[in-house]
């Protein structure tokens, strides 16, 4: 299966050692060579709340739209068909199902800024499966002719025993934000670290806070000097007995002895605020609107329709095209006359009056069928229903421009009646004239 890294292991190695690779690291710069991995690891960003629903959030909303591919047909109208490449998209390798290998992938690509996918190809080539390698053991290198390679660290799940060299027709790169290399992408966790920081401050403090019962921690004073030794034993004797959980216990305290409370209260310091507004950091560098993360209750359009279109043109399209790109690439299509795409119908799905209300207009309008309406709410389709209907009530310009270059064009001609008609109006004229003739004697 992975017969060409046995193939190109020791010629990658040579050239390493001789100096013809040069790394872009990759994981030097999430671990700190930028700035943010030096305050916050990986793990203790995802405890921020705001990071962990923004991630779960787009990563499980891609994951769960399914995988077709289009092909223009003789009509040059993309439509769906059976292709083999679905079956290495759907069951991309054994230990994940289709939904599983979106969700690491775009996991990746938010977390790191970069996703990377090992094809898995038979003995003819043909890509039968896919696994996500982790993105802090894969490093781009670029060959002093100019080529791409990747160096993979060992990974038992992917099935690489060893280090290895391979080029980059074999490893699906997906990445964003390439601000410092184009072969390095970057994470908007980069630009979130200080509002996560201080949102993460924010709740330990406030744990503390509310370990101590709500009492917030302060000073005893006295009106004279106190010796050392006496100091510290009223210190000790405060803590054991009024902290923590002795906080709300009641102090009798004498010989001028007070209690000022030091810290500010969560109002003074509008800690509410403050959390909510490291939040809305996070989302703006996500794109995602805080209404669907949970952090805010202002909806941002009347419809759910409506919210969830913004929310796919501004958050999802992005990832759903570099994704529907680069398999392309790696498939060899040219996704214009045949492509891989994620079809995002359910994730617009409307509601069902509205949902009637626009299959009842492309009705009218002789834009769908009633089969394809009908297949489109799962029903069996009906007999003369793969036919489109139009009432005769528009006419074209040019038969408009035909009529008005008449003398009369309202005016109503022999020809313009049917025989039967014609002989209809005579027999009334000549019963009427009969009639007539009766009554005057």
């Amino acid at each position: 299966m992975f017969s060409f890294f046995r193939r190109g292991r020791k010629q990658g190695a040579k050239s390493a050692e001789r100096g013809n690779w040069r790394p872009m690291l990759i994981g030097d710069l999430f671990a700190g060579g930028l700035g943010y991995g030096k305050k916050l690891q990986n793990e203790k960003l995802l405890t921020h709340y705001a990071v962990f629903s923004c991630l779960s959030l787009i990563s499980q909303d891609i994951a769960k739209l399914p995988f077709v591919v289009v092909k223009k047909n003789s009509s040059d109208v993309l439509q769906r068909v059976d292709s083999p490449y679905l079956k290495s998209l759907r069951k991309p390798n054994y230990y994940q199902n289709h939904i599983q290998f979106k969700e690491a992938w775009i996991y990746s690509k938010l977390m790191y800024g970069n996703t990377y996918v090992l094809a898995v190809r038979d003995s003819a080539g043909v890509i039968i499966g896919h696994h996500i390698l982790d993105p802090k053991s894969v490093t781009p290198c670029v060959s002093n002719s100019g080529y791409v390679y990747y160096k993979l660290a060992s990974d038992k799940l992917s099935g690489i025993d060893e280090e290895v060299m391979v080029p980059a027709s074999e490893v699906i790169h997906d990445r964003f934000n390439c601000l410092f290399h184009p072969l390095v992408g970057i994470s908007p966790l980069y630009a979130a670290s200080a509002s996560v920081e201080q949102g993460l401050k924010i709740q330990e403090n406030s744990a503390t806070f509310f370990g101590n019962k709500a009492v917030p921690s302060g000073l005893l004073t006295a009106p004279g000097n106190i010796a050392d030794d006496t100091a510290k034993r009223m210190k000790e004797h405060w803590e054991s007995n009024y902290s923590g959980n002795g906080a709300g216990k009641v102090a009798v305290l004498g010989d001028g002895l007070k209690f000022e409370p030091m810290s500010m209260t969560a109002l003074d310091s509008q800690l509410i605020e403050q959390l909510k507004l490291t939040a809305e950091v996070v989302c703006a560098l996500f794109k995602v609107n805080p209404y669907l993360a949970g952090i805010s209750d202002k909806r941002p359009q009347e419809t759910v329709e409506g919210i969830y279109l913004e929310y796919l043109q501004k958050t999802l399209h992005f990832h759903i095209e570099s994704m529907e790109a680069v398999l392309d690439d790696a498939y060899e299509l040219d996704g214009v006359t045949e492509s891989i795409d994620l079809d995002t119908t359910n994730l617009l799905r409307m509601d069902t009056l509205n949902r009637y209300k626009s299959h009842s207009e492309a009705l009218k309008a002789a834009f769908k069928t009633i089969n394809e309406v009908r297949a489109e709410e799962g029903l069996n389709p009906v007999t003369g229903g793969s036919t489109p209907y139009l009432q005769q009530q528009n006419f074209s310009l040019e038969a408009l421009s035909k009529r008005d270059a008449k003398d009369d064009p309202f005016a109503k001609t022999g020809k313009d009646l049917k025989s039967e008609e014609v002989e209809e109006m005579e027999k009334s004229l000549i019963k009427g004239l009969i009639e007539g003739f009766k009554l005057n004697g």
